[in-house]
């Protein structure tokens, strides 16, 4: 039985022994922050946390014995036998990882152990606001669930940025998967079949999460934004200047 021990002192020491009495070609492997994650159930990691630890490579993928991350946060797998129970995945409220994945998938995401909680801890049971007040009307029962659940499990985001973050994604997700990107018709008349139409909402989620990640970013300036009315919103020097109009007629979109 493989067996961990850790203890404090000024600094934190970690160590596990690997109960075998042969090797599985077993080598210290480093993966850096750029090297692309692909999990069983879909999702890719282009970027993450960098990680050392002990595995064996099948086909160039490290099955980790143990790892730490460049934060610090370390975990290792320890062999009891007879103890693993595997459910059925559920598509809406849980994400299925492969168990020989757990580790990299905690320690590529995770930068301290409530961090490492969080992406464990069971989802809440969400309102069904969505799937219940908008039914039939913009998306599928499906799509409607998956929103009510990323609303529920987003407001228990206490991080006010990784909150911001997941809230732009999700709509983002919603406003990309529309057709036309817009709410004021019901249905699917205005489905082309165009590539983010046919991704799934989940899809969309996710790259929405990865691409408002690396729209933040240190230029190393002192950066200030300002919002207000055209009319009277005085500005010395800009660098950047966003406009939202209103829409010239009550016939929105459909003005010629």
């Amino acid at each position: 039985m493989c067996t961990g021990i850790a203890f404090q002192t000024r600094d934190f020491y970690f160590g596990r022994n690997l109960d075998y009495d042969f090797s599985y070609g077993e080598e210290l492997v480093i993966v850096p922050k750029t090297h692309p994650f692909s999990f069983r159930n879909g999702r890719h990691l282009k970027e993450h946390h960098a990680l050392m630890g002990i595995a064996h490579k099948d086909n160039g993928y490290p099955l980790f014995y143990d790892a730490i991350n460049d934060q610090g946060l370390g975990m290792a797998g320890l062999n009891f036998v007879g103890n693993a129970v595997y459910a059925e995945k559920d598509p809406i409220d849980k994400e299925a990882v492969a168990s020989f994945e757990i580790i990299p998938w905690i320690l590529a995401q995770a930068s301290n152990l409530e961090e490492a909680k969080e992406l464990l801890v069971a989802h809440r049971e969400s309102d069904h606001f969505v799937a219940s007040t908008f039914k039939d009307l913009y998306y599928t029962d499906e799509e409607n669930d998956l929103i009510d659940t990323l609303r529920t499990n987003i407001a228990d985001i206490k991080d006010q940025y990784k909150h911001a973050i997941a809230m732009t994604a999700l709509i983002r997700a919603c406003v990309k998967k529309r057709p036309r990107g817009i709410f004021t018709y019901t249905g699917q008349r205005y489905n082309d079949g165009r590539k983010d139409l046919q991704k799934t909402l989940a899809q969309q989620f996710l790259e929405a999460v990865e691409a408002v990640n690396k729209a933040v970013f240190d230029n190393g300036q002192i950066n200030r934004s300002k919002q207000g009315d055209a009319m009277d919103l005085r500005v010395e020097q800009t660098d950047l200047v966003y406009s939202d109009p209103p829409y010239y007629s009550p016939l929105s979109d459909n003005n010629k």
